[in-house]
């Protein structure tokens, strides 16, 4: 059977953290602020005419062909699962099929690319429920999948609204733990985030 590819640790991660990708902007429906993309078969950028900044994981893509290859098989995979239930169960295939990701206590979904679909989402929430011992922790954009599936978030699942959405406005409405991407410190303070 074939598997997904995750990774451990990276160099803003401890080694503890196992890591699951998607390809930068194709995969981010909701994005408005960033959403650059690079072409599986090219390498070459797409820009978004109405970003306001480059995605990381867009660059990361542009400079290795090995990460876009990993991230397109997974979503190419994940596509093939159709299903909730089967796309979670391939999640949990993958995961615990390499010793260091099965036994990493932490998983940060999505450090490149968002919850693409509803069913998506919601086979992710199919496997912290299935792996309560971990601590799962996405950013997202897809506002609205979490908002339409609020009930179904396991304790054990983290989610962050990263600021630049199409749907920015759930974020106040339902009270969502939320960032911003800002340039300086003195914006930070400006703004009052923490940082």
């Amino acid at each position: 059977m074939e598997l997904l590819k995750f990774g451990i640790g990276n160099a803003k991660l401890t080694n503890d953290v196992a890591i699951f990708d998607l390809p930068a902007g194709w995969t981010c429906c909701q994005s408005k602020d960033c959403g650059d993309k690079v072409d599986p078969k090219t390498g070459l950028l797409i820009k978004n005419p109405n970003a306001k900044f480059r995605c990381f994981a867009a660059t990361s893509e542009l400079i290795s062909s090995a990460a876009r290859r990993k991230r397109w098989h997974n979503f190419e995979l994940l596509k093939t699962a159709k299903t909730a239930e089967k796309m979670a169960q391939l999640i949990i295939d993958s995961l615990n099929a390499d010793k260091k990701t099965a036994a990493a206590p932490k998983v940060r979904v999505h450090s490149s690319g968002d919850f693409f679909s509803e069913t998506y989402f919601k086979a992710w929430m199919i496997v912290a429920k299935a792996l309560p011992e971990k601590t799962f922790y996405a950013y997202t954009k897809s506002f609205r999948f979490w908002v339409e599936n609020i009930d179904i978030v396991p304790e054990n699942f983290h989610i962050t609204a990263s600021r630049g959405s199409k749907d920015d406005s759930l974020i106040e409405k339902h009270d969502l733990k939320n960032v911003e991407i800002v340039y300086s410190i003195e914006e930070a303070i400006e703004k009052n985030i923490e940082i």
